[in-house]
């Protein structure tokens, strides 16, 4: 097991070449580094703020590009990136995650056409909040209304059906993880805007 700072394209390098040393070739990318800070927003660590946009938007992109070269030479080479149900609409208390997480959601569609002549898949993934140490303590008013009902398990099962699914047989750009993100996805393809604002409004404000 190594370590990777995401926000630093000369360790990306390294990382790579151990893969290909290691394993001889790479299939697949799961680009799931990610932090997160609540609170609204002038009430936050400014430093903190930017330091997520860093590992959350910066850490994909680069891997993104790092990684189209040895994907293209793959058979069935795909990008899965970690978005979240944030990504849906955006979400108080945690605004600039919700943001970032968009970027991601906007880089995946991107990709997904651009990397298709690659014959690279690019796709995400977009659970709701998950158990996991990114959320243990964490003070947010949709988690005290919803509850956290996934587990880092669920998510993993769906990274690995994922990875290891054949690129022809994936469909679909955007995959929710659990019941309520597949729900709240649905909905914002077939509500109105102030619709979906006002449900968001009675799910994460105070």
């Amino acid at each position: 097991m190594g370590k990777l700072d995401v926000t630093q394209p000369e360790l990306w390098d390294d990382a790579i070449t151990q893969m290909i040393d290691h394993f001889g070739s790479i299939d697949a990318l799961i680009n799931n580094a990610g932090v997160l800070v609540s609170g609204t927003l002038p009430t936050t660590d400014l430093q903190e703020q930017l330091a997520l946009v860093d590992v959350n938007c910066k850490g994909v992109l680069i891997g993104c590009h790092k990684l189209a070269p040895y994907l293209a030479d793959s058979t069935n080479g795909k990008i899965v990136n970690v978005s979240s149900a944030s990504a849906i609409y955006g979400q108080p208390e945690v605004a600039a995650y919700s943001a970032s997480k968009f970027f991601v959601r906007g880089l995946t569609e991107g990709l997904n056409i651009e990397y298709d002549r690659l014959g690279i898949k690019v796709i995400d993934v977009m659970p709701l909040w998950v158990k996991s140490d990114m959320t243990e303590g964490l003070s947010v008013t949709s988690i005290e209304r919803l509850g956290i009902n996934l587990t880092v398990n669920d998510v993993a099962k769906t990274l690995c059906k994922l990875t290891t699914r054949p690129n022809r047989k994936i469909k679909s750009t955007h995959y929710s993880v659990g019941m309520p993100a597949k729900v709240f996805q649905t909905l914002s393809q077939v509500t109105p805007d102030p619709v979906i604002r006002w449900v968001n409004t009675k799910v994460g404000a105070k």
